[in-house]
């Protein structure tokens, strides 16, 4: 009969997982994510001042996209 302590897995007892990262890929997605990021204060003051740009919407779920994608790639 197993007890409730036998059947307890951590990350500790699982072999790590071996990732391959593509050096050139992130890279790209980084400056991807930089360029993206790099306008958002301008747009920001367009909005204080009543203005909504019509593409910060979308530059907004572009630079969540490209921070997820790097984020998975990296995580261990």
């Amino acid at each position: 009969m197993a007890r409730s302590h036998d059947l307890i897995v951590t990350d500790r007892e699982m072999p790590p997982i071996q990732r391959h990262i593509d050096p050139q890929k992130i890279k790209q997605e980084a400056a991807d994510l930089a360029k993206a990021a790099e306008s958002l204060p301008a747009d920001i003051d367009s909005v204080t001042k009543g203005m909504l740009p019509k593409d910060i919407l979308q530059k907004l779920k572009q630079i969540e996209k490209l921070s997820k994608q790097l984020r998975n790639e990296l995580k261990p």
